[in-house]
């Protein structure tokens, strides 16, 4: 009598069930939607950089110093839009700046960025061991410029599209 009301009982729940949430008993699989295209989520404002579309790859960074001509740094390891690119570490663009000046950092296209951080390895480094996180923050990238030459690494993360490395060898003077 038991295992009766059991089996009785069972067919009942997962009606009950399915009918809560409002889903058919016929349906077994989830379907797959595709995936939008990406887009930064932030608006812009008067304090941050405009927002444009990602391109095929990451946008180009360009260091300013004290509003001097801006470098182009080196790309090194990113994900961008599901695909990628893994490098080594690299040189960096060579740029001559004052120890102490106000930085900047913008990116052509411009894009909106979520997270960055800045570390500092020993002159002509081969990767990454005894690099120092010098600063970091969320949207524009400004800072001073380190008193030693050395390796510049800029990570950024940029909304809805990936991730970027790159790359510059300051020479402070």
């Amino acid at each position: 009598m038991k295992i009766r009301l059991l089996l009785l009982a069972i067919p009942l729940l997962i009606t009950i069930g399915c009918a809560a949430v409002a889903v058919s008993p016929s349906v077994a699989a989830p379907t797959a939607s595709p995936m939008p295209f990406p887009t930064p989520t932030a608006s812009p404002s008067a304090s941050s950089p405009s927002f444009g579309t990602p391109g095929a790859q990451p946008p180009n960074a360009l260091l300013s110093v004290g509003g001097g001509a801006a470098t182009r740094g080196q790309l090194g390891t990113f994900t961008w839009l599901g695909t990628g690119s893994d490098a080594p570490w690299l040189p960096g663009s060579p740029i001559n700046v004052a120890a102490g000046a106000a930085a900047t950092i913008s990116f052509d296209p411009a894009l909106g960025v979520a997270a960055w951080s800045i570390r500092k390895a020993k002159p002509g480094a081969r990767d990454e061991i005894g690099a120092r996180e010098i600063a970091a923050g969320n949207g524009a990238v400004r800072f001073s410029v380190p008193a030693e030459a050395g390796t510049l690494v800029l990570h950024v993360e940029f909304p809805n599209a990936g991730d970027a490395n790159y790359f510059w060898a300051l020479s402070p003077g």
